[in-house]
């Protein structure tokens, strides 16, 4: 059963891009990462709140293609656990669609109120090589 705490979504939880278009994935660079496996991330933060988050994403929307997605479905599972207790408690987050600029390409970024900037990237799978040609 998914476990996610409230979403805010910039622009709107009915925004829809084409994944083709998104990049990469951020998160804060205050998490570290102790595992991932396609969109499904493990991280903690025991320098702040000895917290482990879990973080799963959609997963037809990690693998390349062209459909679209509204952010609102792209989240199924965010939730931590507050070490050394084994309760699993909703995460609440914010997903941001950030347009591309010259110095980086369109990517989506998850924070949260406790955390801030720098980040940290992932890159989304890319079209296959063949994908273009006629």
């Amino acid at each position: 059963m998914p476990l996610a705490g409230t979403g805010t979504y910039i622009p709107s939880a009915g925004f829809s891009s084409p994944r083709s278009y998104l990049f990469h994935f951020a998160t804060h660079q205050a998490w570290n990462l102790e595992a991932r496996t396609d969109g499904s991330f493990i991280f903690n933060d025991f320098g702040t709140f000895n917290d482990r988050i879990y973080l799963n994403l959609r997963p037809s929307f990690w693998l390349w293609n062209s459909n679209h997605y509204n952010l609102e479905d792209l989240v199924v599972d965010a939730y931590f656990q507050a070490l050394p207790d084994p309760t699993h408690v909703p995460y609440n987050f914010t997903l941001k669609f950030v347009s591309g600029t010259p110095a980086r390409a369109s990517h989506l970024l998850l924070t949260n109120a406790n955390f801030s900037a720098p980040y940290q990237y992932f890159s989304l799978p890319s079209a296959p090589p063949s994908y273009w040609l006629p």
